[in-house]
């Protein structure tokens, strides 16, 4: 069982900025329902090697609705491209990094 509050001790004095950045992603996603797949990854021995899209590919493919995430960088925006999402807005955060909401209609 993980302890209150663990993410923001996590997190440090970074907290209030994710905080303010978590309100502003919401603003990127649909009012209508939809999946959100907030993250995904794998451990370093695993990477280029398909795994992260095979896992989030079986989920669309099972999910009835319309699918959002967050492309955190040009390769996850091309990625999200490849297997239909497309883009719903662009969010600046920090002055350099550039979130891109992205959506796969049913």
């Amino acid at each position: 069982m993980t302890k209150p509050l663990s993410l923001i001790r996590a997190l440090g004095w970074t907290a209030p900025r994710a905080l303010a950045t978590s309100r502003q992603i919401e603003g990127l996603r649909p009012k209508h329902p939809h999946l959100y797949l907030a993250c995904g990854g794998t451990l370093p021995h695993a990477r280029a090697k398909g795994v992260t899209a095979q896992l989030v590919r079986a989920r669309i493919e099972a999910s009835r609705v319309d699918v959002f995430v967050i492309a955190t960088n040009d390769h996850s925006a091309a990625l999200a491209e490849h297997d239909g999402f497309r883009p719903t807005g662009e969010l600046v955060v920090a002055q350099h990094v550039v979130l891109r909401g992205m959506l796969r209609a049913v």
